[in-house]
């Protein structure tokens, strides 16, 4: 914009033209503007054009290299979780809306099931979990199970999964009665992709966290990925896709357990 707007280096010849042709005229003198000064203005202008044009330059060359800071890395686009869970505590401040997919979560959930609790009881932060449907027979935990390399059978995989939403009921029967509407849970009969957490996702400042769900590779050695709503086109893709999971999702029905 900056640079559409000064650009004079285009205007400049039309000003010495125009200059050419009233200085003789004597037009200039008459309205009280002196030679020296217009040249010194002119100048000046065509200084400021340059700088201008140096910022808009900066600002490119600003922007690519973030880019290549999201690639340029020993792990390519990906990163690991190896080493733990990204802290997401760190993102939950003052925040909305938190969507979290994936089969059954249960790393997570026991890591920041008092985050979770805390987020919703002090902050009113609508918090979505969305776990593959325990049901043995259901068709998404049968394929997810033949993938799975620590819960290989639809029973151990059946068995993880219903001790998260144990922790999941245990975090919404300590709720306050006026907090439990801002909990919810959807059982997935199909399997998803990856993991995904959604911390925020409609805000500028919104992050997403995400884990590729492999072929017989443990949780700890799978590669994952942040996405930052500011500066890649592909976060709304993922932010989409996690709203997807509980449009396609079975809400779950929790006891009713007034405290």
């Amino acid at each position: 914009m900056l640079k559409k707007i000064f650009n004079l280096k285009t205007i400049f010849p039309l000003l010495i033209i125009v200059i050419a042709i009233l200085v003789p005229l004597g037009i200039l003198e008459t309205i009280g503007i002196k030679e020296g000064k217009l040249i010194v203005a002119l100048i000046g202008f065509l200084a400021l054009n340059n700088l201008i044009e140096r910022v808009v330059i900066l600002q490119k060359i600003e922007e690519k290299v973030s880019n290549i800071d999201l690639m340029n890395n020993s792990n390519g686009v990906f990163k690991s979780f190896d080493k733990g869970l990204p802290d997401i505590n760190n993102f939950i401040n003052g925040n909305k809306e938190i969507i979290l997919g994936g089969f059954s979560l249960h790393r997570t959930i026991t890591t920041y099931e008092n985050v979770f609790r805390d987020a919703i009881v002090n902050k009113k932060v609508k918090i979505s979990f969305c776990l593959l449907n325990p049901d043995i027979n259901s068709p998404g935990l049968i394929v997810a199970a033949k993938r799975s390399l620590n819960f290989s059978t639809p029973d151990a995989l059946t068995s993880n999964i219903l001790s998260s939403i144990n922790k999941i009921e245990s975090i919404y029967n300590n709720l306050p009665i006026n907090r439990k509407k801002y909990m919810k849970l959807y059982l997935l009969d199909f399997t998803p992709p990856y993991s995904i957490i959604s911390i925020d996702g409609s805000e500028d400042y919104g992050i997403i966290f995400s884990e590729v769900y492999s072929l017989k590779v443990s949780p700890i050695d799978s590669p994952g990925f942040v996405l930052r709503k500011a500066n890649l086109k592909w976060y709304s893709y993922f932010y989409n896709q996690a709203k997807e999971l509980i449009k396609n999702g079975v809400e779950y029905t929790f006891a009713q357990q007034e405290k």
